[in-house]
């Protein structure tokens, strides 16, 4: 999570082989020591704008949108005059049951953000995705979607008789308008046109700056953008027989001016308006929560999060 604002996709877990039984993929006093290592050296991280030990605790699109934001803030903010310790408080975690010898393991904290700046303050709340990619590899943020204004603390988690939460399979999904198997490209089909399987947030980064671009080039030129899945997909039951699933895109945000001719495109840390193009190109991550409810219902996100994440 940085300072500066705020393969094949699938669901984890499934049947489950009979040699090898289920166990809690770690206890939550792991999980806690897990979550407040991570915010000790992502806040230092921060403090350094070191993609060396952001790296050690952060993976996929939280990475490489972090990695993004420092890049962005090198130029606008050379002596980091905007950083600030945060922490995460009143975690509350879900910890799935997997398969043993079945990585990733992963579990997911629910959390409240305060800045540690004084006073001490809130400024919102979100979930936390942490992943393992093998045995005794390091736990890392893997997506990190903030809470969308207006819905609420968000789903309920179904757990067991044990508290864990129950990682969703195909056969709790039967019946959803979407399963979360489809999620992600429900939702890079709803982004790239006017399908309403799943409602536009309003709030991402590509389509603001898209919007914000279209106005300034010359006539006639051009700006597409593309919306792709990347990465697996994560799914947890909820109360009452819906899905709370955890996933990732990627958008290109390409630009051009009419044909023959250039221009000049300003996006500190990538394209200085020093130089003469002939076409621009963004890469861009996103992260949602989204909750599929029982039966025929339209998914909504619940919670997301975006930002450049280099040139095209």
């Amino acid at each position: 999570a940085a300072t500066a604002s705020q393969p094949t996709p699938g669901v984890q877990g499934g049947s489950t082989p009979s040699a090898a039984p289920e166990a809690a993929a770690l206890t939550k006093a792991d999980a806690e020591r897990i979550l407040a290592s991570y915010w000790q050296v992502n806040n230092t991280a921060n403090e350094s704008r070191s993609d060396t030990l952001l790296k050690t605790v952060e993976a996929g699109s939280s990475y490489s949108m972090d990695a993004g934001t420092y890049q962005m803030d090198r130029v606008t903010d050379p002596a980091n005059r905007q950083y600030t310790a945060f922490t995460a408080e009143n975690a509350t975690y879900y910890i799935p049951r997997q398969p043993a010898g079945v990585y990733p393991r992963w579990f997911v904290a629910r959390v409240t953000y305060a800045d540690l700046a004084a006073p001490q303050h809130a400024t919102g709340a979100g979930y936390v995705l942490f992943t393992q990619a093998a045995m005794n590899a390091p736990w890392k943020n893997d997506l990190e979607p903030y809470m969308l204004p207006g819905t609420g603390p968000g789903p309920f988690i179904e757990t067991d008789a044990h508290g864990y939460a129950i990682a969703a399979s195909p056969s709790d999904e039967a019946g959803l308008s979407v399963t979360s198997a489809q999620i992600q490209e429900a939702t890079a089909e709803s982004l790239d046109s006017s399908s309403a399987t799943v409602k536009n947030p309003g709030n991402l980064a590509d389509l603001r700056d898209e919007a914000y671009f279209s106005g300034k080039l010359p006539a006639g030129s051009t700006d597409t953008d593309k919306h792709s899945t990347s990465g697996r997909v994560f799914a947890l039951k909820t109360a009452g027989g819906g899905v709370l699933a955890f996933y990732a895109l990627t958008a290109q945000l390409t630009l051009a001016p009419p044909p023959g001719q250039t221009f000049q495109v300003s996006i500190p840390g990538f394209y200085s308006s020093s130089q003469t193009l002939t076409s621009a190109t963004i890469g861009y991550a996103e992260q949602f929560a989204s909750y599929i409810p029982a039966g025929s219902a339209s998914p909504t996100i619940v919670a997301d999060a975006s930002g450049i994440t280099g040139q095209g």
